[in-house]
């Protein structure tokens, strides 16, 4: 009887780190929007955690500006980052390594082309890290 407690409070242990962690080997892809025929005021109100998008700018340089959504106590917040490159591309891919943070691969289809950031926000900080 207690190797069947103790199996289940395993097993529930198990469960919980599981689904707890939003770590996923999940690649999921998004299309590069041009920021400049896109509304540049994101209501809040219409998203949900694990939302991400990225925008091609020229608004303060050329290049991308990545967008992410998740849950920060109790509230959803709304991180970004910019990432200044002349390069063209056209698809991102990404995955969430944790609960706040994202590794974006920007992508060239045409040319075969990739560019890695890993992007982090927690609380009233962000961070990004240039994947060469």
């Amino acid at each position: 009887m207690k190797k069947q407690f103790i199996f289940i409070g395993l097993a529930l242990i198990l469960c919980a780190f599981t689904f707890c962690n939003r770590s996923s080997d999940t690649l999921e892809s998004v299309s590069i929007k041009d920021y400049s025929k896109e509304e540049r005021v994101i209501d809040i109100n219409n998203q949900k955690t694990g939302d991400v998008f990225v925008y091609k700018t020229d608004f303060i340089g050329a290049g991308y500006k990545i967008v992410m959504f998740h849950d920060y106590s109790g509230t959803l917040q709304m991180y970004d980052c910019f990432y200044g490159s002349e390069e063209e591309y056209d698809l991102a891919n990404y995955s969430w390594r944790n609960d706040t943070t994202l590794l974006v691969t920007l992508v060239n289809s045409e040319k075969k082309n990739e560019f890695d950031i890993e992007f982090s926000g927690n609380g009233s900080s962000t961070g990004m890290k240039l994947e060469e």
